[in-house]
């Protein structure tokens, strides 16, 4: 859906938005298509399938629900963002299983692995390549990971939060957004956790990233008796604690969980070492 189509972000939002804004009308696919790509566009061909790929993506998603002949969508919460609702969609169908995409998660869970400085210079074809290779209980044999499918999901990495590509289009892993909508999942109705507990938790709730299920898979070699963060989550740990979103607590004696890698400021009060040792939600 998101590697080997042209479905972007934008699309996917005005597909939304149109039925959201023109909830009464009945719709049926073909009148749907036809409003969100007119044959009197410039450049549009009888070969041109941006909008059929766009419905398709949707419907593979759960976004819409059919009767017949008649497309609709799922109900939507009218405090909520089209945004929102579909960075909701995504984390629950896209980053937390590969049932509908089955590089998503995966892929990132490798990106987290790879150093930052042992990224600069690589192309699609040399990502491709090398997940091929190290992550054989990924890779699909008959659908193997390819220089397309990596320039696909990189425009959807930005949009769900998971990181970031700087000046020389390098992609930087940094799943912070991610994180930072999973909290009231991760804590529940605590709101202090044991790092133990919140990596426990963020597993669970996150599994492409450090410790889970999806991780683990794509990464074998990594050892979480360890407890060392991968740059990327230590990275979006602490800038959701300097925003004030949740607060790591690293007590000079700490043997907690490690987010050296990030080279997190130190402040005299809360963060004193690079190991947490508990997280607090700043509700």
């Amino acid at each position: 859906m998101f590697t080997d189509s042209p479905v972007t972000p934008c699309r996917l939002e005005i597909l939304i938005d149109v039925l959201r804004d023109f909830s009464r009308k009945e719709w049926s696919r073909t009148d749907l298509i036809s409003v969100l790509q007119p044959r009197g566009l410039p450049d549009v061909t009888p070969n041109s399938d941006q909008a059929k790929e766009t419905v398709a993506a949707a419907r593979e998603l759960g976004l819409l629900a059919e009767d017949k002949d008649s497309v609709r969508l799922v109900a939507v919460d009218k405090g909520t963002s089209t945004k929102e609702f579909l960075l909701d969609i995504l984390d629950k169908k896209v980053a937390s299983s590969t049932d509908i995409e089955p590089y998503y998660a995966p892929f990132f869970s490798y990106l987290l692995q790879n150093d930052n400085q042992d990224a600069k210079g690589r192309d699609g074809d040399d990502w491709a390549i090398r997940f091929n290779q190290e992550c054989p209980l990924v890779a699909k044999a008959g659908n193997p990971f390819n220089k397309t499918k990596y320039t696909g999901l990189n425009r959807w990495y930005s949009y769900c939060g998971h990181g970031w590509e700087d000046p020389s289009d390098t992609f930087q892993p940094n799943p912070c957004g991610r994180v930072k909508r999973s909290l009231p999942d991760i804590f529940g109705r605590k709101s202090k956790l044991s790092a133990d507990d919140f990596m426990a938790n963020l597993a669970l709730h996150c599994p492409e990233l450090d410790g889970g299920s999806i991780f683990m898979n794509a990464s074998p070699q990594y050892d979480p008796k360890l407890k060392k963060l991968t740059l990327g989550l230590s990275h979006a740990l602490v800038d959701l604690h300097l925003d004030n979103i949740i607060q790591l607590n690293c007590p000079v004696d700490s043997r907690g969980w490690s987010i050296e890698a990030a080279q997190p400021p130190t402040d005299g009060n809360l963060m004193r070492s690079s190991r947490i040792d508990h997280v607090e939600y700043v509700r």
